[in-house]
């Protein structure tokens, strides 16, 4: 979609802008946290899934109907930019009331994040199958609105199931007059750090493989649909990849498995990286994205649900999706940064360095948590 809303002849920032645009979709996440976590932490968690489905529903409507830059120039980046700030605001909300209604519902055996997070993926890899769909000819066409259109009317179909959730009675109203982010940000520093760092990690690493990797794809001459397809496959993979890994965290613990994903991911990013940067084919992405994948669902599919058990219920709501906001944001610059810097410092020093630092500040933190654990 870069050349249809940013004007510049540089390819290179083309991309470094359609990236960026991105990215704003998550760094806005945040302002949402801030705004309605206290309140989704008073309110039943089946309200806050029916609140965010009809609003994101309504703007990914929206983005499909945005006129492109020919058509009203710099007011359709506007636009497009106004657009993805709401989407963020409200993005975090959704993911997290479904994680934490599931955790808090659900029989102990159907507790694990895996399953929520696979479920998404595979709804991003039918949305994938469309997007490959509309741009296999041209993507100025009509043709890439069709997603993002055939998105929102999916969602407004699925409201009034939504409607028909009920959340248990010993998880209804909760009744405090406690500034939730004061007490999470000093009582749970540690726990806060932890993580947003696990959260970024995770977040790096899952969109270092589909978005940048599907432009490599493209790097290496193939059409953007072509990238797409390979995105869409990867979707399919990680929702099988998280779903296996998610029972792999019920039995071994999901304190384990985090440790498990930052030593493999350490060992290997950099590895990873070399294959890309050194031989350019299509094999070395495809081993890339494939790998990149495997760990980025390892630590995926238990990261969720670690993260809701180091705070009470309390404010469980507004912990997490603090952290998963501020988490996201970071991971979500990984594309951007991994462009920027290969630009800067060499491909194999520009595709590692941002996810080494995610890797280092993951590591640092964990120690810091259990440390402090060890203590009391």
């Amino acid at each position: 979609m870069a050349p249809l809303f940013f004007d510049n002849g540089s390819s290179v920032i083309q991309l470094l802008s359609s990236y960026l645009s991105y990215s704003l979709l998550f760094l806005t996440g945040p302002i949402g946290s801030l705004l309605f976590g206290k309140i989704c932490d008073k309110i039943q968690r089946s309200k806050v899934i029916v609140f965010s489905v009809v609003l994101n529903s309504l703007f990914v409507l929206l983005t499909g109907l945005i006129p492109t830059y020919q058509t009203i120039g710099i007011y359709a980046y506007i636009l497009l930019m106004f657009v993805r700030i709401i989407r963020g605001v409200i993005s975090g909300i959704e993911y997290a009331g479904a994680l934490i209604y599931n955790y808090e519902n659900c029989s102990q055996t159907a507790k694990s994040s895996a399953w929520v997070i696979s479920s998404g993926c595979i709804g991003g890899s039918f949305a994938a199958v469309l997007c490959f769909l509309s741009c296999k000819f041209s993507i100025y066409d009509f043709s890439w609105r069709i997603p993002y259109i055939i998105g929102g009317i999916i969602c407004v179909f699925i409201i009034p199931y939504c409607w028909k959730i009920q959340d248990q009675p010993k998880y209804t109203l909760q009744e405090s007059n406690t500034f939730f982010f004061k007490e999470i940000l000093t009582s749970y520093k540690t726990e806060t750090i932890v993580g947003i760092a696990i959260c970024a990690l995770y977040t790096s690493v899952s969109y270092s493989s589909m978005i940048f990797g599907a432009n490599l794809v493209k790097e290496l001459g193939f059409h953007i649909s072509n990238g797409i397809l390979f995105s869409s496959i990867n979707l399919m993979f990680t929702s099988i990849s998280i779903y296996l890994f998610g029972k792999l965290s019920d039995v071994i613990g999901t304190l384990q498995q985090i440790r498990l994903s930052i030593i493999l991911i350490s060992i290997l990013i950099y590895p990873l990286c070399w294959i890309i940067s050194e031989k350019s084919n299509i094999i070395s992405v495809v081993l890339y994205m494939f790998f990149t994948t495997l760990l980025s669902s390892l630590i995926g599919s238990c990261s969720g649900i670690f993260i809701i058990q180091l705070f009470p219920r309390k404010f469980r709501y507004s912990s997490f999706i603090l952290i998963d906001s501020i988490g996201t944001a970071i991971g979500s610059l990984t594309p951007f940064m991994m462009l920027l810097l290969s630009n800067h410092y060499g491909k194999l020093i520009g595709y590692s360095s941002w996810i080494v630092i995610m890797v280092l500040s993951a590591a640092i933190s964990l120690l810091l948590l259990l440390k402090k654990t060890n203590n009391k």
